[in-house]
């Protein structure tokens, strides 16, 4: 067979492949063993890797043997000492002499004095001070929360309804505080307040508590609807419109609603720092919230609390008649008034109580008992207690500033009462709280829009003050009580709680069913007390607030039995009934059936209860 011819390219491939591996062996060779392409430039020279590392420490030797020899370059230091101690004398740095002439006279020095205070236009109202020194006061009563009577009413009070038909079983607190007057009237004076609106007058007190959580930590601040058997009447509404010269002033009828508002509130001062509390029908009595009363007398237009603690004259509660006969008083003879009169009109000229004096001096001139000499004297200090009281007012003094001669005293007791049912916002049995005060004061500014930096600052009947430091801790007695009395171990059935709950100032008990998952309440009328013979059984609501979680009637307990001299005995365990629960404050709790039975609290109880 014939041979295939083969071209040319075919027949060499294999010897051109060869060759081009030839020339890159012999290039590699070339780079890698003639060239240096392994080598970097190291300053002026090229050196290898291994090289490279050695170059560099030497260099680094060399750099620390220079700074180690190396000398610090000497500095003068300059001493200007001299110059500044010669600076202090202007006169010797000038080289003049102290001798020389002064051209221009020396001015006289700037008196210090003090921060100027606010003009008019300029004042700024000034924020009523935290009461200080609180003191509370707490029980159970049951109260007849009466609807407030509105102060100047008359007609309100013969709406009113009997006591008794708003009665409820509350949990008091009063909230007693001291108001530094002397300190707001300091407030007052550096706010730029003239002589005649310095005195403050109060519009209310605000009340707040705040109840402590399960964990400890305290819940936010809420407001407190403070009791009070009296209320001001509506807020003037202030109205404010430009006058000459565009500038801002109340219409004659605000003036005249805001200065009937300040009259009022003028009068009934001690009825709104210190209200009256509830009328108690049954359970613990209202306590005073006590002072030091070495503390500077109260005013006298404020002063008046009860007689048995400051000889004041006593307020009367509201329907008071209906509860009482009223007291007939011997009526005093003319000379036995003159000679009250006489004597308190020594007392008042003594003290310099111009208003006072004047008013005393009538009393003195009006009593027909008064001889010649009674009268010139009473004329005479009236006549000059006038032309005192006409100097010290000033020419621009208006019908709504005091006189400057009454002098406030140090402190005023405030208190506000939190009186309230639970179901009206009260305070409920078992919780504690802290409380807090603040005041409202009547603002001497209100529908005086032109004395004020802002304008509207006038239509502001009041300004409310800081809030007090809180009260420490008030724990609430819980009202109502239960223990497990009542079940079968051995038969899984049949638990049972005698509830104990505090109404109308007496305990009563009662012994209802438990079931997992329900409320431990229920109702049944008990005896509370015994009217003409014949118990009184009104029906009463036993609902403690606690719900039942589980009931264990295989719960093994030994009960410990007390001996002698502080001793006690394990006893050997048994079967009983062990009830959890969730308390009214959320957290769980637990109780057991022969414990409760056994326990001196429940014995306890047991002798409260009301026995017709």
């Amino acid at each position: 067979m014939a041979k295939q011819p083969v071209n040319i390219i075919e027949r060499h491939a294999e010897k051109a492949v060869l060759g081009i591996c030839a020339v890159v062996l012999m290039g590699a060779a070339a780079m890698y063993l003639v060239s240096t392409p392994n080598k970097i430039e190291l300053g002026n020279d090229l050196v290898t890797p291994g090289e490279s590392g050695q170059r560099i420490r030497d260099a680094g030797r060399q750099l620390s043997d220079r700074l180690r020899d190396a000398q610090p370059e000497e500095v003068e230091i300059v001493d200007h000492a001299p110059r500044f101690e010669a600076a202090s004398s202007p006169l010797q740095l000038a080289k003049l002499s102290p001798s020389l002439p002064s051209p221009a006279p020396w001015l006289p020095p700037v008196p210090d004095i003090g921060e100027a205070p606010p003009r008019k236009g300029e004042i700024l109202l000034a924020r009523p001070i935290a009461p200080i020194q609180l003191n509370v006061t707490q029980g159970r009563s049951s109260l007849d929360l009466l609807p407030p009577i509105q102060f100047g009413n008359n007609n309100q009070q013969d709406t009113q309804p009997q006591p008794g038909l708003f009665k409820a079983d509350v949990n008091w607190v009063t909230v007693a505080a001291m108001f530094d007057q002397r300190s707001q009237i300091n407030v007052c004076k550096k706010a730029g307040y003239k002589t005649g609106r310095q005195n403050p007058y109060l519009v209310g007190v605000d009340l707040q508590r705040r109840a402590r959580q399960p964990d400890g930590a305290y819940a936010d601040w809420i407001d407190v609807p403070a009791y009070t058997p009296f209320i001001l009447p509506a807020l003037p509404a202030i109205e404010i419109v430009k006058g000459r010269k565009d500038e801002p002033m109340a219409t004659e009828e605000t003036r005249q609603r805001v200065g009937d508002f300040f009259a009022l509130l003028k009068r009934v001062q001690a009825d709104l720092f210190r209200p009256l509390f509830p009328i108690k029908q049954y359970g613990d009595d209202w306590l005073y919230p006590k002072y030091d009363m070495s503390i500077p007398p109260l005013d006298d237009e404020l002063c008046r609390l009860a007689k048995r603690d400051t000889g004041c004259a006593e307020r009367p509660y509201p329907f008071q008649s209906d509860l009482a006969p009223p007291v007939e008083e011997k009526p005093r003879s003319d000379r036995e008034l003159l000679g009250e009169a006489k004597a308190a009109l020594e007392d008042a000229w003594t003290a310099g109580r111009l208003s006072d004096v004047i008013r005393l001096a009538d009393e003195v001139l009006n009593n027909p008992e008064a001889t010649t000499r009674d009268t010139d004297n009473a004329q005479t200090k009236k006549g000059q207690a006038q032309s005192d009281l006409a100097r010290l007012r000033k020419p621009d003094d208006d019908e709504e500033e005091d006189p400057v001669d009454l002098v406030r005293s140090q402190y005023q007791i405030i208190w506000a009462h939190d009186a309230s049912s639970p179901m009206d916002r009260g305070a409920i049995s078992g919780m504690t709280y802290q409380y807090r005060v603040r005041v409202k004061l009547y603002n001497r500014f209100c529908a005086v829009p032109q004395d004020l930096a802002d304008a509207t600052d006038a239509t502001k009947v009041f300004v409310a003050g800081d809030w007090s430091e809180p009260t420490e801790p008030i724990y609430i007695e819980p009202d109502t009580r239960f223990f497990v009395t009542g079940g079968n171990a051995f038969e899984d059935a049949g638990a049972k709680a005698t509830i104990f709950k505090w109404f109308e100032g007496e305990w009563v008990s009662h012994t209802f069913p438990l079931e997992t998952g329900n409320r431990i309440s229920g109702t049944a009328r008990e005896a509370v007390r015994v009217v003409d013979g014949i118990a009184d059984r009104p029906p009463i609501d036993f609902d403690t607030g606690a719900t039942v979680v589980d009931i264990d009637y295989d719960y093994m307990f030994r009960p410990k039995k007390d001996r002698k001299k502080g001793r006690f005995t394990i006893e050997s365990p048994r079967e009983t009934i062990s009830v959890v629960y969730v308390d009214p404050s959320g957290e769980l709790r637990q109780r057991i059936m022969d414990a409760d039975r056994a326990g001196a609290e429940y014995k306890a109880f047991k002798d409260k209860v009301f026995k017709p």
